[in-house]
């Protein structure tokens, strides 16, 4: 097949070898070490970040010859680190950690076929930001926000329905059915 053998090359590109410069296009000795050496360094910004495109501050951005220019790292996760912090990334990682529990124990408990593949999407999207993508509103995840209210919705239907109706006594003795 004329198309296969071109992907196949591409996307084999330096797992023969091994060379995992190759394999992430160059993203981990290029942006990710630089990157991460110099937050390290500094505990302030390691604490407080950078700010919103705090990338194009850091001494990698502006100093470096070897550094590809590029206006984010490559990596959400790092991204996130470099803009807010570990004040920002350790409770954004809390409450993804905690969203996502409360995600996959809905899917255990209710069968449905929609909502498992929109939690599939997420957690595709979440591994595609190990190589690109934000977090921040943007064009790469304006998809996501629509896939997490659907998630949202199903989950209130299948709550809702779930509930046993009450029986309350009112005021004036008259009784009703309430959810």
């Amino acid at each position: 097949m004329w198309l296969f053998e071109p992907l196949q090359s591409l996307f084999s590109l330096g797992v023969e070898s091994g060379n995992i410069s190759e394999i992430s296009s160059g993203r981990i000795d290029n942006i990710w070490i630089p990157l991460l050496n110099e937050i390290l360094d500094n505990p302030y910004r390691l604490i407080f970040g950078y700010g919103l495109y705090g990338i194009i501050l850091t001494n990698s951005y502006v100093t470096l010859f070897y550094f590809v220019q590029t206006a984010h790292a490559h990596n959400a996760f790092l991204n996130l680190l470099i803009d807010g912090g570990v004040l920002v990334i350790f409770p954004f990682f809390a409450l993804l950690i905690f969203c996502l529990r409360k995600a996959f124990l809905f899917g255990l408990r209710y069968s449905d076929s929609t909502y498992h593949a929109l939690l599939s999407s997420v957690c595709i999207y979440l591994i595609s930001c190990m190589t690109g993508r934000h977090f921040f509103p943007s064009i790469d995840n304006t998809m996501m926000f629509p896939v997490i209210a659907l998630m949202l919705v199903i989950v209130m239907d299948k709550s809702k329905r779930s509930k046993p109706y009450v029986h309350i006594r009112l005021a004036n003795d008259e009784t009703s059915n309430y959810e």
